[in-house]
């Protein structure tokens, strides 16, 4: 099984939607394996088109992780679209895992990481 430690090409080839943008920008993340980076990606498919407050569920009984993928904004910016979804990761600590990604949509569709988002 692979550990957070895996390098960034595979993260980014595994990881498409802009749920999963949270790997590439938290270094303290909790330890996820291949299965669980797929059924998160799973979980975030067409959440970006829901509306905002829609949660998803996700669990991966191999490695006894599970978490929540919540739509908490959906905005414009500069004719960008943009989402800021929170996460909620259970992966063997105390608490869960939480943090808000904030990403927006490159002029390709891709969503991107927004790096000069205010905290959530």
């Amino acid at each position: 099984m692979l550990k957070t430690g895996f390098s960034l090409a595979l993260l980014l080839s595994v990881l498409s939607y802009p749920a999963h943008a949270l790997v590439l920008w938290y270094s303290a993340l909790p330890p996820l394996t291949e299965d669980d980076l797929m059924a998160i990606r799973s979980a975030g498919e067409g959440l970006e088109k829901t509306e905002p407050g829609t949660s998803r569920n996700w669990d991966n009984d191999k490695s006894g992780h599970s978490g929540k993928l919540t739509l908490i904004r959906a905005y414009q910016d500069q004719g960008r679209k943009c989402r800021v979804i929170r996460h909620h990761i259970n992966a063997g600590f105390d608490k869960p895992w939480v943090q808000s990604v904030h990403t927006c949509q490159d002029e390709q569709g891709r969503w991107m990481l927004k790096q000069d988002h205010q905290g959530e």
